[in-house]
C-alpha cells in the first residue's frame, strides 16, 4: 500500500491465490520468492456492485456494450483492408478477422 503523505511502499502479510498456467511442453519452475502478481485494495461498494451486475452504474461497461464497441472498431480498422478480394474471399476472411482479432491488428 502507498502512502499518501510520503509515498512510502509498506507491505502486509496478506496473500491472495493465483493460478499459473503454463502452456508450454517445458518444465516450468518458480524461484520461491518470486513475486507474481501485485494486486490492489479495491473499495467493497465496488466488489459489490460488480458482483450484483451492476457495473454499468459504477462507469463500467457490460459485456454486451464492450461487444458493440469492439465490433465497432474493428470494422473501422478493417475498412479498406480488404478491397482488393472478391466478394466471396471477404465473405470467408471477415469473420475470422473480426472473432480473431485480438490476434490481427493494425
Amino acid at each position: 500500500m502507498t502512502s499518501e503523505d510520503d509515498h512510502s511502499v509498506t507491505r502486509t502479510q496478506s496473500r491472495c491465490v493465483c493460478q499459473v498456467t503454463n502452456f508450454s511442453s517445458e518444465e516450468l519452475t518458480i524461484p520461491k520468492g518470486t513475486i507474481l502478481v501485485v494486486a490492489e485494495e479495491i473499495s467493497e461498494p465496488l466488489v459489490d456492485g460488480i458482483n450484483a451486475g451492476n457495473g454499468s452504474e459504477l462507469g463500467l461497461m457490460t459485456s454486451q456494450q464492450r461487444k458493440r464497441r469492439n465490433m465497432a472498431l474493428n470494422q473501422k480498422l478493417l475498412q479498406g483492408k480488404l478491397d482488393h478480394l472478391s466478394k466471396e474471399e471477404r465473405e470467408l476472411i471477415e469473420p475470422v478477422l473480426l472473432e480473431y482479432s485480438h490476434v490481427f491488428h493494425d
